[in-house]
């Protein structure tokens, strides 16, 4: 049986599969790593970390060490398989160091 893909409502073709009928089959399937794997993801991840080479420390880590730390991973503020129209927005993008992104993925943004 084939997969039914729903197209979204934007004209950007790198997200036209990112939702589907089906659940994903295994974490490769994931719309995230779909996404990650596109040209035009990396060149927006590269963009996002070259305009904001430092973490941007959500959670106040490197704040107590009094240290900056280079970005290295970019993670998106509402999260894509909520919101993939807001994919390659800028202001929905944010950088972080590993250790940062993996905080945030487990216990969310913190309010402002």
């Amino acid at each position: 049986m084939a997969k039914r893909v729903r197209t979204l409502k934007t004209n950007r073709a790198d997200i036209r599969r990112l939702k589907t009928d089906e659940p994903p089959s295994n974490d490769n399937d994931l719309p995230e790593r779909r996404l990650r794997s596109t040209n035009r993801w990396k060149e927006c991840s590269k963009s996002i970390r070259r305009c904001n080479p430092l973490c941007a420390d959500p959670l106040g880590h490197h704040a107590k060490d009094g240290r900056p730390v280079p970005s290295e991973e970019v993670h998106h503020i509402e999260p894509l398989a909520k919101r993939p129209d807001l994919a390659f927005d800028g202001s929905n993008l944010i950088a972080l160091c590993r250790k940062c992104h993996e905080a945030v993925e487990r216990h969310g943004m913190p309010k402002k």
